[in-house]
């Protein structure tokens, strides 16, 4: 976390978008890494997927952050597994996961955009499941409805080949796949990493940018231990 903050503040990013943000007894120090980031100077969104059954201090989920230059028109949740309270981790599916799309629409010098940030189901191996599909198709059906340009990023856990990857092509362009990423996990900390050297990495991370959306600068940041996963920074114009 202190090496993600110092980045920040660093590069200061005129917006964010994160999966697995945590706090209290969920977070590995106990600490609200949603208002760690906030108080960086940005306002923020987050969807709550789930708790701690009896510690509302407790939450985890996908957020997106933006600078105060940039106006909140509106937040929706896109539920594709329903939030709870979970008892304990012990013997927890990880498919059984509630899950969710967070879209924030924003305005910025008169135009409004949407971003959304979301974190879909994951399985041992990178590859299509019948819930992933399934909370794939319920989120594809949310972005058939939306009329403004957008950027959608998350960690979809499979791979640029799989259906789940390649549906979300007809919104957009699917820069994951165009600049030909073979791995976006953090071979150095990843507690796989092991088995994840062997394979050479895998790609799971995405950035989806609709039409409108003039994209400057796409760069993986292979060499930042910011996370388990590696950042994605995108420079654009609308």
């Amino acid at each position: 976390m202190d090496s993600l903050l110092d980045f920040l503040k660093k590069k200061q990013f005129d917006i964010l978008s994160l999966q697995e943000v945590s706090g209290g007894e969920i977070s590995f120090d106990n600490s609200n890494t949603f208002q760690k980031i906030t108080d960086l100077g940005y306002d923020g969104q987050i969807s709550v997927t789930w708790r701690y059954k009896n510690k509302p201090r407790s939450f985890f989920g996908s957020a997106v952050f933006f600078k105060p230059n940039f106006t909140l028109l509106n937040k929706e949740e896109v539920w594709l597994k329903d939030y709870m309270e979970i008892e304990t981790l012990h013997g927890f599916k990880s498919e059984e996961f509630p899950k969710s799309a967070l879209a924030v629409t924003l305005e910025n010098d008169g135009k409004k955009f949407q971003v959304i940030s979301t974190h879909l189901a994951w399985s041992e191996r990178a590859t299509d499941t019948p819930e992933k599909l399934r909370q794939a198709k319920i989120f594809y059906s949310y972005m058939q409805q939306m009329k403004l340009p957008f950027i959608l990023s998350g960690d979809f856990n499979v791979t640029p080949d799989t259906k789940v990857a390649t549906m979300f092509e007809d919104f957009g362009r699917n820069l994951t796949k165009e600049n030909r990423l073979a791995n976006t996990l953090n071979l150095r900390i990843h507690r796989h990493k092991e088995e994840l050297l062997e394979e050479g990495g895998v790609a799971v991370d995405y950035v989806y940018t609709s039409p409108e959306i003039t994209v400057k600068q796409f760069e993986l940041l292979e060499h930042l231990d910011l996370s388990d996963h590696l950042g994605i920074r995108l420079d654009c114009d609308l």
